[in-house]
């Protein structure tokens, strides 16, 4: 039996390096060449390319290094050796694949040409954006097999889309807090991130971007919750100038309670999980209290309201934990 070994990134950089030079990929090699070891395919070539396989013959691998390096420079480019031919079809099933991991991945037609090493005849980067776009269309076999084949290569798409939901949470701890971008970011201390800037929470805050990392959003929503309110009185805020007045409790009519900063984060936390709006928790219940509107229900959550009747703030609590315990049931 032939003697194993595991293949490393310098084995597999030597290999594209000879296709590269020579111009000559795994499929048109195969078909001209003589000799073939036993067992040694193209298939299993390409799947050394792609890490499919980690092991290789050493048999089989000597002899696919020493036949490139026996053959001249750009040997393959132009020699009308790739012929057309009739190909077989790719299932739907495996070009809805495709759409997945691109949505996996957020690499697009173009970006998954660029990773593709020795592309099958035809898959150009045209054909790599239309396969993205439109998976229902017929695509080639081979041609659908390589995109998968690198797909499952690729790590997962860290970004995932920024909400307006989070957006406006943002922007409502900021308005409470009266920090800015670059307050938000030193509030953070050791806990940011190497690659995370005032200007990336400002492009959340401004909707520049529309996706970001889910991890770094939720440690500034959390870091932001931690901190009372008013908590940079000196800063001014390009979206909100903070209220400085102080607060006393005559300012609370009776019958009333100013929404705390545990209510608040409770309330975006039922808004989060239950992705039910205000309008659609009062819309299908019977037992609204008099007055109360889903217009209330969103001041309350942007602050533009945080003196409320202690009657409503209980309802829409108990309102809302319902709705997170029916989601869970469920």
């Amino acid at each position: 039996m032939s003697e194993r070994f595991k293949l490393k990134d310098k084995h597999i950089a030597e290999l594209r390096a000879e296709i590269e030079r020579t111009g000559l990929g795994l499929s048109p090699f195969f078909k001209r060449a003589d000799d073939v070891p036993p067992l040694l395919s193209e298939n299993m070539a390409r799947n050394w390319l792609s890490r499919q396989t980690k092991m290789a013959s050493l048999e089989h691998w000597k002899w696919l290094l020493s036949q490139y390096r026996n053959l001249a420079d750009n040997i393959g480019r132009g020699s009308g050796i790739r012929k057309a031919h009739v190909s077989e079809r790719a299932s739907l099933k495996d070009r809805l694949k495709v759409r997945a991991e691109f949505e996996r991945t957020g690499i697009g037609g173009r970006g998954i040409f660029r990773h593709l090493v020795d592309p099958p005849e035809g898959l150009t980067r045209q054909a790599c954006i239309q396969a993205v776009a439109n998976p229902k269309a017929n695509r080639e076999h081979a041609h659908v097999r390589a995109l998968l084949d690198t797909y499952a290569q690729l790590p997962d798409n860290p970004y995932q889309p920024l909400t307006d939901e989070t957006r406006e949470q943002l922007n409502a701890e900021m308005k409470r807090t009266g920090l800015n971008w670059p307050g938000v970011y030193r509030a953070l201390g050791a806990k940011a991130p190497s690659d995370l800037t005032a200007y990336i929470i400002q492009t959340w805050s401004q909707q520049i971007v529309k996706t970001a990392q889910p991890e770094y959003v939720e440690l500034v929503l959390s870091t932001l919750a931690e901190l009372p309110d008013d908590y940079g009185p000196g800063s001014s805020t390009a979206l909100h100038a903070p209220n400085h007045r102080k607060r006393e409790k005559s300012d609370v009519p009776k019958g009333h309670v100013r929404i705390t900063k545990a209510d608040f984060n409770r309330l975006w936390q039922y808004r989060r999980e239950t992705k039910v709006s205000p309008l659609e928790l009062l819309r299908n219940r019977s037992d609204v209290p008099k007055a109360l509107t889903a217009s209330d229900i969103n001041a309350w959550l942007y602050r533009r309201k945080d003196i409320v009747k202690k009657e409503h703030l209980s309802y829409v609590l108990t309102a809302y934990s319902e709705a997170s315990k029916s989601l869970t049931i469920s």
